[in-house]
Parts: C-alpha cells; structure tokens; sequence
C-alpha cells in the first residue's frame, strides 16, 4: 500500500482522484475505501440538500442537482477503482463486486467483505 498514514479523513477523496483515478490493480486499505466513500456520500448528500432547499428558484435549483450529477459521475470510476483495490485487499478479485446483484444478501455479503481486516500480500487472490 502506498497511502500515508497521517492522512486526515477528508484527505482521502482527493488523494485517490489524483493518483488512483482509474487504477484497478494494487489494494485500497479501509480508510482509503471506507473515509474516500463517506466524503462523496457528504458531498452528495449537501448537494441534494441544498437542491430541495433552493426549490423555489429554478435555475439555482437546476444549477446545483446538475453540479451534483456531473461530481457523481465523475467520481464513477474512482470509487469502481477504488472499491476493487479494496476486494483485492482482502485477497478476492475485484469480479466479486459483481455479487451485490444478488438481493440483499449479496449486498450484505460485499459490505462484509469491504469491512474485513486486509489479507497479506503474500497470499495471492483467491481468484
């Protein structure tokens, strides 16, 4: 892994588009994957806010949502990369995200997988 310990939580985001924009191979430890996700979701979640609030104004309205899409989109592959190098952390082949189509147990099943302690490197992918 080639993070820095001394990030601070909202340091992750950025430092992934920067240098991990759409790097799928290598491994994502969890505050990378997990501290990179809870700042997007604060993002969007401030942008949807203030798009419900600024409903009287149209324009100010329409302005924000479509910044808000444009972010989302943009952070698309990022956050793929990112939760792929995350899998391989804990030695499964980012193929497993595949998993969450099964219903609510697949999605259940990922995010443990996502939470669990890293595998060494010297293991290999089980996959």
């Amino acid at each position: 892994m080639d993070y820095v310990f001394h990030k601070r939580w909202f340091d992750w985001l950025p430092y992934i588009v920067r240098n991990h924009y759409a790097d799928f191979k290598g491994r994502a430890g969890r505050p990378e994957y997990w501290y990179s996700l809870l700042l997007e979701w604060i993002i969007i979640l401030s942008g949807d806010t203030l798009t419900a609030l600024t409903r009287g104004i149209p324009l100010l309205s329409f302005l924000i949502s479509s910044t808000v899409f444009l972010f989302t989109v943009f952070l698309f592959a990022p956050m793929l990369a990112v939760t792929i190098r995350r899998l391989h952390d804990v030695n499964y082949s980012g193929w497993f995200l595949l998993v969450s189509i099964i219903p609510i147990i697949g999605f259940i099943w990922l995010l443990v997988l996502l939470a669990s302690k890293p595998v060494s490197a010297e293991n290999g992918n089980r996959f």
